[in-house]
């Protein structure tokens, strides 16, 4: 699919707020975490977070995973990764370029699976619409039987409450690959992630194998943002 250039505006949006997208004359005002809508647009959440705000995030996160999986011998082919907040699928296509294909994807939101589908086709050997903090029984065990050997989380780590990440974790086996990208300054929301990945380490649940810090993207008022990779082994 041939991938639309959208004429997005920033001026007078705030970060985490809104932003302006100017379509058939009309323009519209579109939250930036506002992912139904975003996602109901062909390539727009791309356009707008790697084109407009200079998003490196996905970029970053491959080539340090990429770099681990080299350093410690790890054949691509036997991974078989779920990725938490899924989305359109931009970083599942990133690992199937390191030779990661079996991927299966996770989103809150059915427009998100909708979009993937409509983006990357085939790209999803699986693709679960679930809130990760409240799963049934059923739904556990469903996850479970996909014997997942690695997790991911990228963009969607400020989305994802701890008890989301405590239940995903529960679903990895001992040498199970733990992979995250999380903002650690203490105004953003990502830091009660970031302090809980902190505990697990303490507490030898994870043993810690890369931390990696990484440009994340510009903020609205060109403010550099920064995040770490923090990559850990089950154990």
């Amino acid at each position: 699919m041939e991938r639309p250039k959208y004429n997005i505006i920033m001026e007078g949006a705030k970060e985490f707020s809104h932003f302006y997208l100017l379509m058939d004359g009309e323009k519209k005002i579109i939250g930036m975490n506002d992912y139904k809508t975003l996602y109901s647009y062909p390539f727009l959440y791309e356009d707008l977070y790697y084109r407009v705000l200079g998003c490196k995030a996905h970029l970053g996160v491959k080539k340090i995973l990429e770099n681990f999986l080299h350093q410690e011998l790890i054949d691509p082919e036997t991974l078989n990764f779920l990725e938490l907040g899924a989305g359109s699928g931009t970083f599942g296509e990133l690992l199937n370029d390191i030779g990661i294909y079996k991927v299966s994807g996770l989103d809150i939101f059915s427009q998100a699976k909708i979009a993937a589908e409509r983006d990357r086709k085939n790209l999803y050997q699986d693709y679960f619409i679930l809130d990760l903090e409240k799963l049934s029984e059923n739904d556990y065990f469903n996850l479970k039987r996909s014997n997942f050997n690695s997790i991911i989380s990228v963009s969607a780590t400020s989305l994802i409450p701890v008890k989301g990440f405590e239940n995903a974790l529960k679903l990895l086996p001992k040498g199970g690959i733990f992979v995250c990208h999380v903002r650690n300054d203490i105004e953003n929301t990502n830091i009660i992630v970031y302090n809980w990945i902190n505990q697990i380490i303490e507490k030898g649940i994870i043993e810690e194998k890369v931390r990696q810090s990484c440009f994340h993207r510009k903020s609205i008022d060109n403010r550099i943002i920064n995040a770490e990779v923090i990559i850990g082994v089950k154990t």
